[in-house]
């Protein structure tokens, strides 16, 4: 052999290869724009546009930049992706120092690349063993840790990670301190990792298993010659390459455009058709999650977002939540379903129509369920009142949040009043089952609770009174009767005016007005607001005690179902003003009507 004789080159190299690697990389994805794809490493959004050498556009890793977009939405996402067919991941490859460069210069440049949503790849021919088992690894842990000190660490851990896997780490921070000039912290290096992607095809052969896949996905659209449509699609990505196009559902040709329309479906004519004797409708939906729509009945409302809310919905359920969601979302999606969902948010609709219908899907041992829920629930306080009252309007900016949502909160306390007001709904139960729970509830949430208790139930007070009065005005009693109605007082205490300014008595005086139009509860009702009244100190808002006094037995609209004499007896004590101006306690006004009422 001769000394001189010109070494042999790569033919892959010397005959194009990488440029046709490129290309056929790129066709890939305009198939997947074409046909609703997405792209790897972000949203599964449909992919809706790929620019072409992007480095006249601002980017440095600009073989292709693929932006995705939400369906029905406004967001945007990008994956930026630098193409070669062979790179090797340690500190002395240039070409891999060249890519890493140019990808951080473009993730610390907000302008095209946002942190949150974002991603880089470098796509790539078929990876080494090496790099498969030991770069990918990496980047996976640096997107599942929580932290740069847990990704670090498991890195660096001797049993858990390897000399490899820490050979190439450290083969990123060399070039990526290279790319920086100065020193890379723990936290820069994870959160670049985190959204750095390897990408491997094999289209460096014809019978690789990528091209099959894209052909098998293009057959789905242009049968019978797939072939022949992905030899456009390549030879219009080659055009657009050089002469650094923007590819779009809009702009490729209108022969591939055509290719990639959805085939119309032609159907026979109805009048051909036997019509099934069973047609699985919204109806047959129902029947089948009955049992799913009357445990999401007994809750009323939640939110999905809170992840405690979950853990109820799965105390009640005895299942994980994703059993039970994924048949709720079943149903939700049907004409006039029973339930809707916004936002995560899910609600009962029509709650009375869904209780007598569902009623008898309840059974004792979900009511028992429900009640240690509604319980927990309702007796948590609400963390806002460890603030200043003046900074109350504040709280959810100082994380002052309650652990369990509003949504769920006022579905309990409505569920409590159906159970105590249309018991009978619950058929399957146990005889006096549903009001017993009521009973129970009540007085649980209601025992020896203090101002702040008192307070955080402000809202939902009118219903835990209709679940049952009886023992609803049995803790408004005690609570009077306890330390002078110390716990009434600070409730007063709270009211305030401008942006924190809140009235934390009005659920209190709403229940009692509105057990104030049964006869069987006016009376007890009269001497509590005459009590509440003697505490109350005055102040800006119009709920107060006296008011709801002098609302409740007004003379031409009075307020209640009493009868005409119990109602006239009230009006000639209501305008007898000079004697109530004589009488120096507003608890002293309470009793003097309930004796009226009962000389009467």
């Amino acid at each position: 052999m001769m000394a001189d004789q010109k070494q042999l080159s790569n033919p892959f190299s010397t005959g194009g290869g990488g440029t046709n690697f490129e290309t056929h990389v790129q066709a890939i994805f305009t198939v997947l724009m074409l046909t609703g794809g997405v792209a790897p490493g972000l949203p599964s959004w449909p992919i809706n546009k790929i620019k072409l050498q992007g480095k006249y556009a601002g980017f440095n890793t600009d073989d292709c930049i693929f932006f995705t977009k939400e369906p029905n939405g406004t967001q945007e996402a990008r994956l930026l992706a630098q193409i070669k067919h062979s790179i090797s991941i340690t500190e002395a490859d240039r070409t891999f120092s060249e890519v890493i460069h140019a990808a951080w210069n473009d993730f610390n440049n907000p302008k095209i690349f946002d942190r949150e949503k974002d991603a880089i790849a470098l796509i790539t021919g078929p990876l080494s063993v090496a790099d498969i088992e030991n770069v990918r690894t990496i980047l996976e842990w640096a997107r599942h840790s929580e932290s740069a000190t847990e990704f670090v660490t498991k890195v660096e851990k001797a049993n858990f990670s390897s000399d490899l896997k820490r050979a190439k780490l450290q083969a990123f921070r060399f070039n990526l301190e290279r790319a920086k000039g100065q020193t890379l912290s723990d936290e820069e290096l994870w959160s670049f990792m985190k959204k750095f992607h390897l990408l491997g095809y094999d289209f460096d052969v014809k019978s690789g298993a990528d091209l099959a896949l894209i052909l098998s996905l293009i057959n789905q659209f242009a049968p019978p010659d797939p072939q022949k449509v992905w030899l456009q699609v390549v030879g219009e990505v080659l055009y657009a390459n050089q002469n650094a196009g923007t590819l779009s559902t809009e702009t490729v040709s209108p022969e591939i455009r055509s290719a990639f329309t959805k085939r119309q479906l032609r159907s026979i004519p109805q009048d051909f058709v036997k019509r099934s004797e069973i047609e699985v409708g919204p109806e047959v939906v129902m029947s089948q999650y009955a049992s799913e729509i009357a445990l999401a009945m007994l809750l009323g409302s939640w939110d999905e977002s809170a992840d405690n809310d979950k853990r109820a919905c799965e105390k009640l359920y005895d299942s994980p939540y994703s059993d039970w969601i994924t048949k709720l979302r079943q149903i939700v999606v049907q004409p006039e379903a029973p339930l809707t969902q916004k936002d995560r948010k899910w609600k009962i609709a029509k709650r009375l129509e869904v209780w007598n219908a569902f009623g008898p899907r309840v059974f004792d041992e979900h009511l028992d369920r429900f009640k240690e829920i509604a319980v927990n629930v309702l007796r948590e306080p609400d963390p806002k009142f460890e603030l200043p009252k003046e900074e109350y309007f504040a709280a959810r900016v100082r994380g002052k949040v309650p652990l369990h949502s509003e949504h769920l909160r006022s579905g309990l306390a409505e569920s409590l009043a159906l159970l105590g007001s249309y018991p009978k709904a619950l058929s399957s139960c146990s005889l006096h089952k549903p009001e017993a729970i009521a009973v129970l509830c009540v007085r649980e949430v209601l025992d020896n609770a203090g101002w702040i208790i008192w307070a955080t139930l402000n809202d939902v007070l009118p219903l835990l009174a209709e679940a049952n009065p009886n023992e609803f005005l049995d803790a408004v009693e005690g609570t009077l009767n306890n330390k002078e109605g110390e716990t009434f007082r600070s409730v007063f205490a709270l009211e305030g005016s401008g942006i924190g300014g809140w009235n934390y008595m009005t659920g209190l005086l709403w229940a009692l007005e509105t057990l104030a139009w049964h006869p069987d509860y006016l009376a007890r009702v009269t001497v509590l607001l005459g009590e509440l009244a003697e505490l109350d100190p005055g102040g800006n808002w119009a709920n107060r005690p006296i008011s709801s006094l002098t609302t409740i037995f007004l003379p031409w609209l009075p307020q209640t179902t009493a009868t005409i004499e119990k109602r006239r007896f009230a009006d000639d004590d209501r305008q007898s003003k000079a004697k109530m101006a004589r009488i120096h306690s507003q608890r002293s006004v309470g009793h003097a009507v309930w004796r009226k009422f009962h000389s009467n």
